[in-house]
């Protein structure tokens, strides 16, 4: 798919997955996030050069510990009236 495709206001923003290729996915996927997580960082980091300097900018995304937030997720919904803020 080229840019101008998926920026056009009539994208859908969906993957359709054909046949049994969202069970290959699976299958390969302790193959796929390393490399997903590591061009995503990479990404990130090109994207904001001019305010971010941290070359092991994936642990962060990907490797500190994150706090559960599932005992204020009810709450946050309630306020937010279930729309992301």
């Amino acid at each position: 798919m080229r840019r101008r495709e998926w920026r056009d206001p009539g994208f859908d923003n969906v993957i359709r997955l054909v046949g049994r290729s969202g069970d290959q996915l699976v299958r390969l996927a302790g193959l796929l996030r390393p490399l997903v997580c590591r061009e995503w960082a990479a990404l990130a980091a090109r994207l904001n050069a001019d305010v971010l300097d941290d070359p092991e900018l994936d642990r962060f995304f990907f490797g500190a510990d994150r706090t559960s937030l599932t005992p204020v997720r009810n709450p946050l919904r309630e306020i937010q009236k279930r729309r992301c803020f």
